[in-house]
């Protein structure tokens, strides 16, 4: 696989061999085998498998570098024009999953266990447990817990990207060595504030060096812990039932998320020479050139926590129409603890959506109508933030089928009325799509 990458095209460190062009080599294998032992096995069904993963980086000088060679030749490339020896990212695992029946068929229940390793991180152990009550086949009560993990994507572990005055590189400790950035640096957030307050204080006639030293307590030294990968605990109960001769379907449902170390960047200086909480380390913070400028990805220090809850209707009218609506609430619970970075959640709380139809009005002919709702929030992310008002789209579509010739056609918009709307901060401002297509079916 050659991924081609020309938005880095002239970073700091990048091969210059063939003008404003940055390749990159990688290869990636995966396999899976999946067994219903349920043959053998008689007093309940069992499905089990194995799964593996495996991620072969060539080295570029750039994204990614040989963590074997010292820092300062990583980019730099060896006699026979590579940069090293190939990194090798892979993971592998394992599931078994029982489903058992009781009383008539009315319960189910359905067990999973599965365990996970990357070779960089402990291995992960991941339960899984669901139920589904049927009293009577128009009502079905569920409940479930589940456990998981996100191991770290090959960015967020192994990159080593120079962008001029900051390098992004990858959480690994082996990424760290020689850079000191895990246990030798301040928050970027910190010394800005230190940078303000020092400056406030020199125009108020102290010199730099008092300054400084008046202000070291703004400070912050990160202490970024060693990666680990993201964790979920989530907890979900819900009911769906049919009514009317299967004219009306309700289906709801109510979710609790628990997250640990969330996954993201902050930025951080590494004093040149010094260390963290020495006077040398504290002027070099308001020396550019005395300092090594990192974004790393690192876990979040706090827990979070979100619950949400949805409602669908269906309802089957006289003559092939449907109503469909869908409202949803979602949000995140107070959390007063400070963090490295932000853990944004970036998710309307209200979220609507109503939809009416029919597929045969007239003979062949059929339309679809959706109006779509959401309420205003706050997005926020390293690249922007800020509000996103509410919005709602109106999307229509007409079908017509001929089926003397094995075609249809469709016309119709995404958000007919073209209301411009922002979907996240520093993003695209989206309008109207309309569009007319013919589909032939060609029978041989």
């Amino acid at each position: 696989m050659n991924n081609w990458d020309s938005a880095n095209a002239g970073v700091a460190g990048a091969p210059a061999t063939g003008g404003a062009k940055l390749e990159q080599k990688s290869r990636f294998y995966q396999g899976e085998l999946t067994y219903d032992f349920s043959r053998f096995v008689k007093i309940f069904s069992l499905l089990a498998g194995v799964d593996y993963r495996l991620y072969s980086i060539t080295p570029d000088g750039n994204n990614f570098v040989d963590f074997n060679r010292p820092v300062s030749e990583r980019n730099i490339p060896l006699a026979n024009g590579t940069f090293g020896k190939d990194v090798i990212y892979q993971k592998y695992g394992a599931f078994a999953q029982i489903t058992k029946l009781f009383f008539d068929d009315k319960l189910k229940i359905n067990a999973a266990l599965r365990i996970d390793r990357n070779p960089e991180f402990e291995a992960k152990l991941n339960p899984r447990i669901s139920v589904v009550y049927s009293p009577v086949k128009e009502h079905n009560f569920r409940a479930s817990f589940q456990n998981g993990y996100r191991f770290p994507s090959l960015f967020e572990a192994l990159s080593f990207v120079n962008n001029g005055n900051v390098r992004r590189v990858g959480g690994l400790s082996k990424v760290n060595d020689g850079l000191g950035y895990l246990e030798n640096s301040y928050t970027l957030a910190s010394i800005d504030r230190f940078t303000s307050a020092v400056n406030a204080d020199i125009d108020a006639g102290k010199t730099q060096s008092q300054a400084a030293q008046d202000n070291k307590q703004l400070l912050t030294v990160a202490n970024l812990q060693k990666l680990q990968p993201e964790k979920i605990n989530s907890f979900e109960v819900g009911y769906k039932s049919v009514f009317f001769n299967n004219k009306l379907v309700l289906d709801w449902d109510f979710y609790y998320n628990i997250y640990e170390g969330f996954l993201g960047q902050v930025e951080v200086a590494v004093p040149k020479n010094s260390q963290v909480g020495s006077n040398a380390a504290v002027l070099a913070m308001l020396d550019r050139s005395k300092q090594d400028r990192y974004r790393v990805y690192t876990n979040s220090n706090s827990t979070y926590k979100s619950y949400g809850t949805s409602l669908g209707i269906r309802y089957n009218i006289t003559g092939n129409y449907n109503v469909n609506t869908n409202v949803s609430y979602n949000d995140l619970a107070s959390n007063n603890n400070s963090d490295l970075f932000i853990t944004a959640f970036n998710t309307p709380k209200w979220m609507v959506n109503v939809s009416v139809g029919n597929r045969e009005i007239v003979k062949n002919i059929g339309f679809t109508l959706v109006a779509r709702w959401q309420s205003g929030f706050m997005w926020e992310s390293p690249l922007a933030s800020g509000s996103i008002p509410a919005y709602y789209t109106i999307d229509a579509q007409a079908t017509w089928k001929l089926p003397e010739i094995h075609a249809n056609i469709k016309i119709g918009a995404t958000n007919l009325l073209n209301r411009r709307y922002f979907q996240y901060a520093a993003g695209p401002e989206i309008g109207g799509l309309y569009y007319l297509a013919f589909t032939y079916d060609l029978k041989l």
